[in-house]
C-alpha cells in the first residue's frame, strides 16, 4: 500500500487488511466515526452497485453536494469505483443575487 509520501490511486486507498483502520473522523467531542478497510470497501462497493443499478454508467459525471463527512468519502470512492466521474460541489455555497438598478 502507498504511504502518504508516495503517489496513491483511489484503488490503493481501499487496499490492505480488512481489519486495518481506514477512516477515523474527529467529530467535535462526539465519538469519532471509525471504519476498517473491510467496512469501507463493503460500503463503497454497495453504493457503487446502487449507482450502476440507478443508471450511472462509466464516464458519467455525478455531482455530489455534501458536507465533508465519512459519507462524502464513501460517495466519491463509490462513484469512482462505478467508473464515473465525481464532481463535488460546495455544499455551503449560497447564490448571491445581483441587484441591478
Amino acid at each position: 500500500m502507498a504511504t502518504l509520501t508516495e503517489a496513491a490511486t483511489l484503488a490503493t486507498v481501499l487496499e490492505g487488511s480488512d481489519d486495518a483502520l481506514a477512516v477515523a473522523v474527529a467529530a467535535g467531542g462526539a465519538p469519532a466515526p471509525r471504519l476498517t478497510r473491510g467496512q469501507l470497501r463493503a460500503l463503497v462497493a454497495s453504493l457503487a452497485r446502487r449507482l450502476a443499478a440507478a443508471g450511472v454508467a462509466p464516464g458519467d459525471v455525478v455531482s455530489i453536494s455534501m458536507e465533508n463527512t465519512v459519507e462524502f468519502l464513501i460517495t466519491v470512492l463509490a462513484v469512482t469505483q462505478a467508473r464515473a466521474v465525481a464532481a463535488p460541489l460546495n455544499a455551503g455555497y449560497k447564490q448571491v443575487r445581483r441587484l441591478t438598478s
